[in-house]
Order: structure tokens, then sequence, then C-alpha cells
């Protein structure tokens, strides 16, 4: 399952944003809804939980520059 970077500018969804924290470590088995990141636009932050419980493979560093509905995980 991909993981996501949320769409936070709906005005312009091709918006790029920031990774801004992990919460969990690559290979890290995680819950349904558990918390995984905090991800940045401009000013505005949210979080991003895990839409399946199952094993972390992340894709993006921290600090890396993502666009929106940019996969930035998988969920296996």
């Amino acid at each position: 399952m991909e993981v996501k970077f949320p769409e936070l500018s709906h005005q312009n969804p091709e918006t790029e944003g920031v990774l801004a924290t992990w919460f969990v470590t690559n290979g890290q088995v995680v819950e349904k809804d558990q918390l995984i990141a905090e991800v940045q636009v401009d000013k505005v932050s949210a979080e991003v939980s895990a839409p399946v419980a199952g094993r972390v493979t992340l894709l993006v560093n921290e600090q890396e520059v993502v666009r929106q509905n940019g996969v930035i995980a998988m969920i296996d």
C-alpha cells in the first residue's frame, strides 16, 4: 500500500512540501492509524498516519522536497 504526501494546498495540487519528520524507522512494523510522519507545505503542517498495518519501507528522507500526493513510503 502506498503512503502519500497529503494534499494540503487544494488551490494548487502541484505544490511541493517537505517531509519534516519520520516517527518510524525503515522496516518497522506499524499498526493501522499509527502516526508515522509529519509533513509541511508553506506554513501548514500535517500528520501522516499508516493507512494499514504492516512493515514500512521509507522512500523519502527527512527534509526532502516532495510533491503533494507523491508516494513517501510503502507498507507491506
